[in-house]
């Protein structure tokens, strides 16, 4: 991030989109063409339509009551960071989970243009006491 620094208060409201698992109130955050790469899991895909399906609709059904608490944000006209952190219940196991974690992304014309989030999957099988699917 090179550029001027920004208001990050759009950071706030998207996180906050996430935590109300509305899909479609999560896609107006989104450029169309954008990605989500999640390196803990190995998983990325294109699309606001996958990313909504995938990551915040179908997020949901593993993690019904998830929830992320920014930490830290900063961005510039071109990137942004979140340092966070998720808490909820895992549905299969019944467990809560405290996961701390960052994202870095790219924006243009007020869209998330990609986004790749970073944090450590075997904390979280620890705490469920097994696999996380």
């Amino acid at each position: 991030m090179g550029g001027t620094v920004a208001d990050v208060r759009w950071i706030h409201d998207f996180v906050a989109a996430w935590n109300s698992q509305d899909g479609p109130l999560v896609g107006t955050f989104l450029a169309e063409d954008c990605y989500w790469e999640d390196t803990a899991v190995g998983q990325r895909g294109e699309g606001r339509d996958y990313v909504v399906k995938n990551w915040s609709t179908g997020f949901s059904s593993i993690f019904p009551d998830a929830h992320f608490e920014v930490e830290h944000a900063i961005c510039d006209d071109e990137g942004y960071a979140i340092q966070w952190r998720w808490t909820g219940t895992h549905q299969a196991s019944g467990k809560s989970y405290d996961i701390r974690g960052a994202s870095a992304g790219h924006h243009k014309d007020g869209l998330v243009v990609g986004q790749t989030d970073y944090w450590n999957v075997a904390t979280m099988t620890k705490q469920l006491g097994g696999p996380i699917f």
